[in-house]
């Protein structure tokens, strides 16, 4: 395992908030749809999608997916297939939680970025989501994680 501390790979879109790449309620307080900042997978096996929605409104539907690019802006951005999933509520208010996997062989050539996403179609509504990415499994045996 490589000489890496979580909170060293894990940090808030706001450079503020430790661990959390951005937790906000979606719908009618913000906006419809939340990204978390792309991260670069080059020195990377896998990254993790987590995600934690919570007053999930009944019949309202969530959908998670993960995104390439080819540069820390996204640029050239574009969904992976097989890394994404739809919740719909069934109760009153909900809690949901999934985890996306991204492996290195997934990414098309040149895209070594990887961002989460998260959409709700609750115009009016104030699901709170958080969505952290984490690489994992890194491809180098360096004691510091290259710039």
């Amino acid at each position: 395992m490589p000489n890496v501390r979580f909170k060293e790979m894990s940090k808030s879109h706001d450079a503020v908030t430790t661990y959390a790449v951005a937790t906000e309620a979606l719908g009618g307080e913000t906006s419809d749809i939340m990204k978390t900042k792309f991260y670069n997978m080059k020195n990377y096996d896998a990254i993790l999608g987590i995600a934690v929605a919570q007053t999930v409104v009944a019949t309202h539907t969530l959908t998670f997916k993960m995104f390439q690019g080819t540069d820390t802006d996204g640029s050239g951005s574009g969904t992976i297939s097989g890394a994404s999933d739809t919740y719909l509520s069934t109760q009153v208010t909900d809690v949901y939680q999934t985890i996306l996997e991204v492996d290195a062989d997934m990414l098309t050539d040149g895209s070594d970025y990887v961002a989460m996403e998260v959409s709700t179609d609750d115009a009016d509504g104030s699901e709170v989501v958080t969505l952290v990415v984490v690489p994992t499994f890194g491809g180098y045996r360096q004691a510091t994680t290259p710039a």
